[in-house]
């Protein structure tokens, strides 16, 4: 079932792009059968079949054709190589709206192509709900193969880094969003489908996005952390890594978005949890997801930074200061 919620992410994206393509030429993509208009350049000619194999199976694509589309060519012998990561790649975090800016740079990197902020603005909302289902999908009660297949990858990575790499190197399981896609259900499903794979991790990853720093720790970091304590055999011990955290400045929306002096009030409550059952838990380190904001601010995630995209500090910059034990002001 994985496999076919893919498949079809896959075939949907590519076939929006070739769309999308299409009407950045000139072709009245959105008009119906037959109907003309003053900015109608080209005549779309139906579609035909063509089969991708990509990295997760053969995905069938209706191909647009259209009368003197010099871009076909390209498109298709693009297809082989450049879409077969496209939908793996296009995954939002935790089921949040795609990045403009990551997409702009997938269907760049997979269809050879350059978009305008328009139809990259189109693609993002086209793909929103088919992002959310993935997401938001059950692990419970089924058997996903990329579960096994995510354990195989976590075992060869971690014996050829060791082998031919740093001996001595560890290795973090995922980074796994706190979403409708439930940590600990993934954690469970990786040891049915290994029940020793925790020989090739070191320490297990989580991103506990939430509403506030207390509902991120207790319903995030410390059910993962008893999850993964229920799994690992009786001795045996791995740490916990929060690789990604953060809160965005901006108009409050009741989840990810609340104003500067909300972030730093977040980011300090936040750390100084963790800090509090860092040993308990066995924490290794915390990341906060973003230094400095990105040019694009259609996405919360990109106004996550510490500083501003001027190269002004927010407070929450003197907050993580305070936290990591270099206070610069009386703030602390």
């Amino acid at each position: 079932m994985g496999g076919d919620v893919s498949r079809a992410f896959t075939e949907s994206i590519v076939e929006d792009a070739a769309l999308a393509w299409l009407a950045s030429l000139g072709y009245a993509v959105l008009h119906g059968p037959h109907e003309r208009s003053e900015e109608r350049q080209g005549y779309r000619n139906g579609t035909r079949v063509r089969t991708l194999y990509t990295r997760v199976g053969p995905v069938s694509l209706q191909v647009p054709q259209a009368r003197r589309w010099q871009f076909r060519n390209r498109y298709l012998q693009a297809l082989p190589t450049r879409g077969a990561g496209l939908g793996a790649g296009a995954h939002g975090k935790g089921g949040e709206r795609l990045s403009p800016r990551k997409v702009t740079h997938l269907t760049e990197e997979r269809c050879g192509a350059s978009f305008s902020k328009a139809t990259v603005s189109a693609l993002c909302t086209a793909l929103d709900p088919r992002v959310r289902a993935f997401h938001e999908r059950r692990l419970e009660g089924n058997r996903y193969p990329f579960l096994i297949l995510d354990a195989r990858l976590l075992k060869g990575a971690d014996q050829s880094i060791k082998a031919y790499g740093n001996p001595s190197a560890k290795t973090i399981l995922a980074g796994m969003p706190f979403s409708a896609v439930d940590p600990s259900d993934f954690l469970r499903g990786m040891f049915r489908a290994d029940p020793k794979i925790y020989h090739f991790f070191q320490a297990a990853a989580l991103h506990p996005y939430a509403r506030t720093p207390s509902y991120a720790v207790d319903y995030g970091v410390r059910p993962f952390r008893r999850t993964l304590g229920q799994l690992l055999p009786s001795g045996v011990y791995r740490g916990l890594w929060i690789t990604e955290i953060a809160w965005a400045t901006g108009p409050p929306d009741g989840r990810f978005q609340v104003s500067r002096s909300t972030q730093a009030s977040y980011l300090q409550s936040f750390y100084n949890k963790l800090l509090a059952i860092r040993k308990t838990h066995r924490i290794n380190g915390v990341i906060w997801y973003g230094l400095q904001d990105f040019d694009d601010e259609s996405w919360w995630a990109e106004r996550t930074g510490l500083i501003e995209r001027s190269g002004t500090n927010k407070p929450s910059w003197y907050r993580l200061k305070c936290v990591t034990g270099a206070p610069t002001s009386a703030i602390c």
